[in-house]
């Protein structure tokens, strides 16, 4: 073996005229990283399917680990009987100490986004899932109705990957869109959260969740905070917390959508000051140890085949497809510095699956993280939506759905 200063040899090249792209084939191809994507990769894998997971950033875990979110809602059913209605990746992370269990009208689930990290890469490497960071949609081919291949740019190359299989779970639809395929947006704004965690807080003082709203109300204006109400999730033992309390568009547009992100950490940071001088018992020390990527909670989704009502929201529709459940009030964050119902607390909603042989994912908000299902067949979603019931299913017939509803604390 050369000894550590010997010479190193260094050669001058050029990228070769019409470099052909990096041919992948796969049973199943799936776009988008984050709780959707993931939780598709898995189970495909798990099935047997041989899986490529492609995701733009440079690394997994989408919204989820990189948003910092740091709640899980709509695992557990609300009181009194608290059933779980998610299970998986829980019992790993509380075995190690990284979740905590917040009981109140319902249970949500505080989690170590650090840890759930690394849970996600361990995984996705014993299950043998062949992985693209980096790598951007430059164009889809399609057969008739169905997709074949799709085609992305990574700092590294081109990419194309071909597959019987897509899963859209990019958030966005972000695959649909660039196949041609019909999509649904708001007319107005779904307004995202610049998410950070804080440390070296004293958790012992800090203030009940309903007051600190009621003073965030009060006191916005004085401090210039653009959302009027707001969360704080302390992670107990760990003097640490997530905050939830901005509010920033989630423009399509890539050089506004870049202008939003900059102004979110402006926003948290007016935030961070907010809290040192209102509550110094537990703030007054605060540093921000980290800024997550901006939360975006619904911008983009497949126009469906059936899209779930506000009526049956209420009534707690049944179907005779159902595969999955999970329960969460209807949110809506379409005005900013303050976030819509109607509520409905205790509702419990069924998730559909038919025959016809598509791969399918959905996710009760990928921001969030209520509940995953990958599945061959038809996904009739039956989730909590805005006013309007807006919430996509299946697109019939070709190889590849998403699921975006406008769901988040």
């Amino acid at each position: 073996m050369p000894h550590a200063l010997t010479e190193l040899k260094v050669h001058t090249v050029t990228k070769p005229a019409g470099t052909a792209s990096h041919q992948l084939e796969a049973d199943v191809c799936v776009v988008g990283a984050g709780v959707s994507g993931i939780s598709a990769a898995i189970e495909s894998a798990q099935l047997g399917r041989d899986v490529v997971l492609v995701d733009s950033l440079p690394v997994l875990g989408g919204q989820m680990v990189n948003s910092l979110i740091g709640l899980f809602c709509g695992v557990y059913g609300n009181g009194p009987g608290y059933r779980q209605l998610t299970h998986g990746i829980f019992a790993d992370l509380e075995a190690s100490g990284d979740l905590h269990v917040n009981r109140g009208h319902t249970i949500t689930v505080t989690y170590d986004e650090v840890a759930l990290g690394r849970w996600v890469e361990r995984r996705i490497r014993e299950l043998g899932i062949r992985v693209v960071l980096g790598a951007s949609i430059t164009g889809v081919e399609r057969d008739g109705r169905r997709i074949a291949a799709v085609s992305f740019a990574t700092r590294h190359g081109a990419v194309r990957v071909t597959a019987p299989g897509f899963v859209d779970a990019t958030g966005d639809a972000a695959l649909a869109w660039e196949a041609g395929l019909p999509c649904r947006v708001p007319e107005r704004t779904i307004y995202g959260s610049q998410q950070i965690v804080l440390e070296h807080l004293h958790e012992e003082h800090q203030p009940d969740r309903e007051e600190l709203a009621e003073h965030v109300h009060a006191k916005a204006a004085e401090w210039g905070l653009v959302r009027r109400d707001g969360l704080a999730f302390f992670f107990p033992g760990r003097n640490t917390a997530v905050l939830n309390m901005t509010h920033i568009p989630a423009p399509l547009d890539p050089v506004e959508a870049s202008a939003a992100q900059l102004d979110g950490r402006e926003q948290a940071d007016r935030v961070v000051e907010f809290l040192r001088a209102e509550y110094p018992k537990a703030f007054g020390e605060a540093k921000v140890r980290s800024y997550g990527l901006p939360g975006r909670r619904q911008t983009r989704w497949i126009k469906g085949s059936h899209q779930l009502s506000l009526d049956e929201v209420r009534a707690g529709t049944r179907f005779e497809d159902a595969v999955a459940r999970t329960a969460w009030p209807i949110e809506l964050h379409a005005k900013v510095g303050a976030m819509a119902g109607p509520w409905l607390g205790g509702v419990i909603l069924d998730a559909g699956l038919g025959a016809r042989g598509a791969f399918i994912v959905f996710s009760v908000c990928p921001a969030v993280m209520v509940l995953v299902l990958f599945a061959l067949g038809r996904v009739q979603r039956r989730l909590p939506a805005e006013a309007e019931g807006a919430l996509s299913a299946e697109l019939p017939a070709t190889g590849v759905a998403a699921a975006r509803p406008a769901v988040q604390i």
